[in-house]
């Protein structure tokens, strides 16, 4: 199975998440035991569970339509299975014959169409993400490493070490701030907040001993950010794709997927509620920010449910180091200055 099926079955049984019952329960990748052979465990595309009522959903990520064969196939597997009902998706669509067969059956199928790009602006349901963050200006940090920790024997310091052990204080920091912009306009809505400078005074926080850091006792750590800035930046979607009956056109399907992250990233809309999904690790993040939230322009207005695959909201790279060796703060201190 490539990833690019998997991918596809992933994104079909969220499809069908957002259209079943509470007292459903879709899972994607089941297993069920053979009737004949119950150590036997047959895989299942996507199940979908109520009670004693099952239905089985294979799906199918092929260049061609699918034939009368994989109707067969499936009315044979059912019968096998002894499901109740049996959902048939196709990325490419049925043929005539399989259309007739699948009626005859009594086997649902669904299929998809992908939207070229002059037809996603015609289609007209294109949506708008907006991601924000607060992003720090001149960000820097100084570590002042206790004198004791130098001796004869050990007049090396590994500041490469250290700058991977210092990332969760730097997280916590930038949090801290996100948290005092917050507490400030936090009545408001980012959108309200214009792009660019926002109005707060050069913030600094200090921690003071002792302080352990890897292998390391600090004397003092001090954060420092000259400034912040709200930053918007606006996802791409770059692929749009409908899903329904195969009877049906552009203009009739109600369900449809726009894909706008290469790993994952993907809006999910139905005539009842939409879902938006995606990874903040592959987001294209701004330097030394924290991601603070997301607006969706979605002229219909329907509940959206928003799923991050990942808790980390903070991206502190390019910030400069400080490193000094002394017993002070750096007005007082001696010592190597390193800048990142």
């Amino acid at each position: 199975m490539s990833k690019e099926s998997d991918e596809f079955e992933k994104t079909i049984a969220e499809v069908y998440r957002l259209l079943v019952t509470t007292n459903e329960q879709v899972t994607w990748n089941d297993t069920v035991p053979d009737p004949d052979n119950p150590s036997q465990p047959r895989q299942i595309d996507i199940s979908i569970k109520n009670d004693s009522f099952v239905t089985h959903i294979e799906c199918r990520m092929h260049r061609n339509k699918q034939d009368v064969k994989w109707i067969e196939e499936l009315y044979g597997r059912r019968k096998s299975l002894g499901v109740n009902a049996l959902i048939a998706v196709s990325s490419s669509g049925f043929t005539s014959g399989a259309i007739i067969k699948a009626k005859r059956f009594n086997i649902e199928i669904r299929d998809t169409i992908s939207l070229r790009e002059n037809e996603i602006v015609s289609w007209g349901k294109l949506i708008a993400i907006t991601t924000i963050y607060i992003a720090f200006d001149d960000l820097s940090v100084e570590c002042l490493l206790d004198i004791s920790e130098i001796t004869k024997d050990n007049l090396e310091v590994d500041t490469r070490g250290l700058l991977d052990d210092l990332q969760g204080f730097v997280n916590d920091f930038l949090s801290f701030i996100c948290n005092k912009f917050l507490n400030l306009y936090g009545h408001l809505s980012p959108l309200d907040i214009p792009p660019g400078e926002i109005d707060m005074p050069p913030l600094i926080k200090e921690i003071n001993p002792p302080l352990y850091i890897g292998d390391y006792t600090m004397s003092h750590i001090a954060f420092a950010t000259k400034g912040l800035k709200l930053v918007h930046k606006n996802l791409y979607i770059h692929e749009a794709i409908l899903f329904g009956n195969p009877n049906e056109g552009i203009k009739e399907r109600e369900i449809s997927i726009q894909k706008f992250m290469k790993d994952g990233g993907e809006y999910i809309d139905s005539p009842a509620s939409a879902k938006l999904s995606f990874n903040l690790l592959n987001l294209d993040s701004v330097d030394n920010s924290v991601f603070i939230g997301l607006v969706i322009n979605d002229l219909q207005k329907k509940p959206i449910l928003v799923k991050f695959d990942q808790e980390s909201r903070t991206h502190n790279k390019n910030y400069a180091f400080i490193f000094r060796i002394g017993c002070m703060p750096s007005s007082g201190a001696k010592g190597p200055k390193y800048e990142l």
